[in-house]
Parts: C-alpha cells; structure tokens; sequence
C-alpha cells in the first residue's frame, strides 16, 4: 500500500464516528451495505461497554415478524447484507484517545487505557450506594414475580399488577 494510500486511510478514519453512540468506535464492525461498493463505511461500536452494534442488530430481531424489515444502514439508509471487522481500522479507532464515561472523571485514554482505568479506579464495591443496590435487588424481586405470573397466566399477572397498587 502506497505512503498516500495510508494516509487518504488514517485521514478517513480520523473522521469516523459510531452513528449509535457518536464517540470513536469501540472495537469496531464494519457495516456492509447496499453502498458499500460506492463508498458508505459505517463503523459501530462491538464491545461489551457502549453495546452499540448488539443494540443494532437486536431491532433485526425485532423485525423477524415481518420478512419485509431489514436492517438499514444508519449512515445511507441502504439494505445491510452483512458485516466485517476492518483490522487496521479497528486497532487505529481503539488508539485514539477518548474520555472516560464516569461524568466526574477526567481521564483520557485509548480504549484499552480506559478498561484498564475503569477495572482499577470505578468498579471498587466501596463505590456502590448501598441504597441503590436494595433499589436494584427489589426491582428484580418485582421483575422475577412479573415474569413468575406471566409464565402462570393473565390471571396472575392481573392480580399481581393490580394488588401491587392497592
């Protein structure tokens, strides 16, 4: 690859932006679409983190009900066939430095910086309000009784919803 083919590359990169979370993609994939051959590269984020591409691909799920629903591309709007991950795009995505997602902090990292930063400074137990974890575990009670009933019938589920208001 010629020094002017890499740099019209790094240059076109430098651009991109997830069109789900608009940050510089995290471990991207890129979309294969009706437009790709003319030109469309949509890159979104596939990590565990931001989740954007599993977002994407679930409104597909959504759609098998309706054959005629496909996935569109949220950059030209073109039928999505497929999807790729672009090696050289994604280690050159990964490296550019990016904040870090807890609003009070102020580091700045590449993506494997910011990982390393979250595991050692914001996922201490210490941290976690233990108000918010009693919140937590009674809205899964509530959400486990909801699903319980659902399973039972609508009976059940009718009695749940509406004792839970008197």
């Amino acid at each position: 690859m010629s020094q002017k083919t890499v740099e019209k590359l790094f240059e076109e990169w430098e651009a991109v932006c997830c069109p789900i979370c608009m940050e510089p993609p995290h471990e991207a994939i890129l979309l294969l679409c009706s437009s790709h051959q003319k030109g469309c590269r949509a890159y979104i984020c596939d990590n565990s983190q931001s989740n954007c591409f599993g977002r994407f691909t679930r409104s597909l799920i959504i759609n098998e009900q309706d054959p005629s629903k496909k996935l569109v591309c949220p950059l030209c709007r073109g039928e999505v066939s497929d999807w790729t991950t672009d090696e050289p795009a994604r280690r050159f995505m990964n490296n550019k430095p990016r904040s870090c997602t807890n609003e009070s902090c102020e580091f700045l990292g590449t993506y494997i910086e910011i990982l390393e930063h979250k595991k050692l400074v914001h996922t201490r137990v210490s941290q976690v309000d233990p108000q918010m974890l009693q919140k937590l575990s009674a809205l899964k009670d509530c959400v486990n009784q909801i699903e319980s009933a659902r399973r039972e019938g609508d009976d059940n589920l009718r009695r749940l919803i509406l004792g839970s208001r008197s």
